[in-house]
C-alpha cells in the first residue's frame, strides 16, 4: 500500500522529548526551528513547534523533579501512556526501572526495582481489559513482561536454543512489539535477527547470522541493517533499519521459511524528501509508534524531524 511521508516536527538536538526532558524548542517561523536553553527553568513560556493541523506546543517545566533529587537521570529506552494517560519512561540509572508521571507533570511513582533498571525498547499491550508492559533489556540480555505496579510477571533470556550464540552475553535485545493474537516480537538488533516468543517457545523469523545486509525475501534468505524501532500495525511488523535508512515491513509466518520481509519505504539516500515507498528519503530512522487508524510515526533522528507513514486513502 503506498504511503506518504511527511515531515511534521523539526527538533534540535537533545530534544528528544520536549514534556519530559529538560529541553525546550524555540520556533523563529515556518520550518526554522532552534534549540532553547537546557535549563528548562529559563523557559518562561510556551513554544509552537511544527505546521498547520501537526503544530504542537511544549510545555514549560512539565516535568517536576521528586524532592530529594537534582535531576531524573539518564531515561535512555522509551515512553509509553496507559489507559488513563499515566505516563511512563524507562530509566538507565538510579533505584527504579521506570517512573511513572500524570498529566500534570508530578510523579506519581517509581516502579520495578533495580532489577529493571535499564529497559531499552517497550510497549504496552491491553489483554482481556488489563494492560500489560513489555520491555527489552539490553545490558541484561532478557525480554519482561510486567503489570502496570511494577510486578514481573514472566522473564525470557537468551535463547541459547537457537544455536545462535556461544554464550550468554551476545544476545543483547532492543526493541519489542505485541501482536494482536499475543506474539512478542524482539529485535536482537547487535545479530541482525527478529525473534518470536509465543507460549514461551522462541522461534527466529528473520536473520540471526549477524551478516549486515538489505536483501528482502523470505526470513532465511532476508538480510537488515542495525535496527533501531519496531511496531505492529496492519498485520505487519514495521522495522527501522537505520543500517540502510529505510523502513522495513515483516509479514511473520509459522516460522521464517514462511515470514516474508519487504522494503517498506526509504530511498537509501540520506536525506530529508516527503513521498511515497521508495520516493522518501530518510537519515537515521529509529523509533516508531503505530495509531488506532493505521497511522505509523517515525523519530527520524538524523533528519532531526518526525515523520508521518499515512495509508494511502
Amino acid at each position: 500500500m503506498i504511503t506518504r511521508f511527511r515531515r511534521v516536527l523539526g527538533l534540535g538536538v537533545g530534544a528528544a522529548l520536549l514534556l519530559v526532558a529538560p529541553v525546550a524548542l524555540a520556533h523563529d517561523g515556518p520550518g526554522d526551528h532552534t534549540q532553547a536553553p537546557r535549563d528548562a527553568r529559563s523557559v518562561t513560556e510556551a513554544v509552537l513547534v511544527g505546521e498547520g493541523a501537526n503544530t504542537y506546543q511544549s510545555v514549560p517545566n512539565w516535568c517536576q523533579i521528586p524532592e530529594g533529587r537534582k535531576n531524573l537521570g539518564p531515561t535512555h529506552g522509551g515512553v509509553i501512556v496507559d489507559k488513563k494517560g499515566e505516563i511512563y519512561f524507562s530509566m538507565n540509572s538510579g533505584d527504579e526501572g521506570l517512573l511513572v508521571y500524570g498529566a500534570d507533570g508530578k510523579m506519581i511513582k517509581g516502579i520495578g526495582g533495580k532489577d529493571l533498571v535499564g529497559i531499552h525498547g517497550i510497549c504496552l499491550n491491553e489483554e482481556n481489559g488489563e494492560e500489560f508492559i513489555y520491555g527489552a533489556m539490553n545490558d541484561k540480555g532478557k525480554v519482561v513482561k510486567l503489570k502496570l505496579d511494577g510486578t514481573v510477571v514472566w522473564t525470557i533470556g537468551v535463547p541459547m536454543e537457537s544455536g545462535k550464540y556461544k554464550a550468554a552475553n551476545q544476545y543483547h535485545p532492543t526493541g519489542v512489539a505485541v501482536g494482536p493474537d499475543g506474539s512478542v516480537y524482539v529485535l536482537d538488533t547487535y545479530n541482525q535477527a527478529i525473534r518470536r516468543i509465543k507460549d514461551s517457545m522462541v522461534t527466529t523469523l528473520v536473520g540471526g547470522d549477524g551478516i549486515i545486509g538489505l536483501i528482502d525475501g523470505p526470513g532465511t534468505a532476508a538480510r537488515l541493517g542495525a535496527q533501531a524501532g519496531m511496531t505492529f500495525a496492519r498485520g505487519q511488523l514495521f522495522v527501522s533499519d537505520v543500517g540502510s535508512a529505510r523502513i522495513r515491513a515483516i509479514t511473520p509466518g509459522d516460522d521464517a521459511s514462511t515470514t516474508r520481509v519487504v522494503t517498506f519505504a526509504g530511498s537509501g539516500r540520506l536525506a530529508l524528501e516527503d513521498g511515497s515507498g521508495d520516493v522518501a528519503s530518510l537519515a537515521a530512522p529509529m523509533a516508531l509508534a503505530a495509531a488506532s487508524d493505521g497511522t505509523i510515526w517515525l523519530a527520524d533522528a538524523g533528519n532531526k524531524a518526525i515523520r508521518r507513514m499515512a495509508p494511502a486513502r
